[in-house]
């Protein structure tokens, strides 16, 4: 297989526009996301974050691991 074949065979995730943004801060020590105009979509709660990915990120919050959707809200 050539590389042309294997790069056009290979499937590209892309996240939704929605997702790309959420930016990861920090304040006081806890973290949280934040739109593009720099406005707090999902309060500053949590011990650490990982990045929006189908919906979901996945937090740290009281020394416990979850998953939240887009408004912050944990998902059982």
């Amino acid at each position: 297989m050539s590389s042309a074949e294997s790069a056009s065979s290979q499937t590209i995730k892309t996240t939704p526009a929605k997702e790309q943004n959420f930016v990861p801060f920090v304040e006081s020590g806890k973290w949280g996301f934040r739109n593009l105009e720099n406005r707090i979509v999902v309060e500053p709660i949590f011990d650490s974050v990982g990045v929006f990915e189908d919906g979901l990120a996945e937090v740290i919050f009281d020394q416990k691991y979850y998953f939240i959707n887009t408004e912050g809200k944990f998902i059982k």
